[in-house]
């Protein structure tokens, strides 16, 4: 059960690190857009 709980967390630790870099080149590319 504890082992679960942590690969739990860490799938959600990876998801927000994909949604940060998505945010990230999001805001890059209105960047560019804006220029």
């Amino acid at each position: 059960d504890l082992f679960t709980e942590a690969a739990d967390s860490a799938m959600a630790d990876m998801k927000g690190r994909l949604a940060n870099q998505y945010y990230e080149r999001a805001e890059e590319a209105w960047a560019m857009m804006e220029e």
